[in-house]
Order: structure tokens, then sequence, then C-alpha cells
């Protein structure tokens, strides 16, 4: 996270007045407002509305679909509360790429989720932003302190409404997905591309996540609808 970092967020839970009228993390909001601002052109209108939509914190995941021969990622949170009303958030990354850390702790953090009442992990912040590459980088905080980041060349997003909080059961939220932590970034088969795989990082470029055991189901008629 670059703006709702751990550290400010552990400080809301370590301090001894979480409600205090200046705390770290109310700078990382007030910094956050001012980065939109300055994205206003440099990111899609449409994207832009999803960092500022409502109800999103305390999200939780309903499911979760990797479509890697299409590069695609699908993501569905049940949002909002009773002020704003429960709606699902559909997000659609096109030209998704994500680490194969993120990817096996999305898993973790979708399989851990029984229903609305019964989960590790909801949603605490998140964040929209442009990457030095132009692509669209999502960076996902969860309760305690979980962290994801997507990067994709398009972000496409849904809201459904729906009557409550309550999720449908699922024997998997994230069929395909990951089910061992990986050992080592992507799963580079040799020294030769273990090295490559460091450079790009390093350089920030977005890699493609292969994950090793996760097969690749991609029918062309699988959508979240």
């Amino acid at each position: 996270m670059k703006f709702f970092t751990l550290d400010a967020y552990r400080s809301w839970y370590d301090s001894a007045q979480p409600f205090e009228e200046s705390s770290p993390l109310d700078e990382a909001a007030a910094t956050y407002r001012q980065h939109l601002k300055e994205m206003e052109g440099k990111l899609p209108p449409t994207v832009l509305d999803l960092a500022r939509l409502r109800g999103v914190d305390d999200g939780v995941v309903v499911e979760v679909h990797h479509l890697r021969c299409l590069q695609q990622l699908l993501l569905v949170l049940r949002c909002g509360d009773l002020q704003v009303g429960y709606y699902d958030l559909a997000l659609t990354y096109e030209g998704a790429s994500l680490a194969a850390r993120d990817e096996w702790m999305l898993a973790k953090i979708a399989r851990s989720t029984k229903s609305a009442w019964r989960h590790e992990s909801d949603i605490a912040y998140h964040e929209i932003d442009r990457s030095e590459h132009g692509w669209i980088e999502h960076r996902l905080l969860f309760h305690p302190g979980r962290a994801v980041v997507i990067r994709c060349r398009d972000l496409r997003w849904e809201k459904i409404d729906r009557p409550d909080r309550e999720i449908p059961t699922m024997r998997d939220r994230f069929p395909g997905g990951p089910t061992r932590r990986p050992r080592f970034g992507t799963w580079p088969a040799t020294r030769q591309a273990k090295i490559r795989y460091a450079a790009a990082r390093a350089a920030g470029i977005p890699q493609r996540a292969s994950v090793r055991g996760s097969a690749c189901n991609c029918p062309d008629d699988r959508r979240i609808r």
C-alpha cells in the first residue's frame, strides 16, 4: 500500500486514542484524496469513480476467478451497509497481472470466507493508482493487515444491488486458485528465468502470475454475471 500503509493501519489499532483529531490514517486519507485529483486525466473516469465509491470498506470476498489464458481476473465483493445499502462489487481486470504471493493471499482470503459473518478478512482500505509503466494498479488492504496488489490494462466494475450482507455458500470461492504458499515469485522454471523475473520486478514491470499446480480453466464463456 502506498497511502494506507501497514504502519498507518496499525497505528489506529495501537493508539490509545484512535479517534484523535489528527491520526496517520486521517493524513493518509487526505493525501490519497489529493492524489486522486492529480490522477484526473491520467486514469479513466470510471476507474476514479471506483476509487470514490462508498461502502467498499468491510467488503467480503464472494468469489474469484482467474482466467489465465485470457489474462483476466474476476473478483466479486459484497459491500455496503444499512446506510448506503448492500451491493455486489463485480470487478473485471483485463490484462491482469499479480504476483504469485498476492494470488495465494487472495485465495486464502476467499477460501477462509464462510459467510458474511464468518471470515478471517474483509476490506479495510483500497487504493487506485497508475504505475510508471501506465498500468492501472489496484491495491487492497484486508483486515488484519493483508495486502493484495492487482495490475491490469483495463479495469471495469459493476455495482449490483443486494437485499442484505449475506453471501451465497460455495464449495470453493476461488476455483483453480493456488492451494500452496509460493516459495518464490511466480515459480520461474530456470535460474535464468529467476534472474529475468527479479530484474523485471525491480524495474516495476508487472509480471503475470503462473502458479505451479494451478490449471488454466478459461473457456470463453466463463464470466461472472
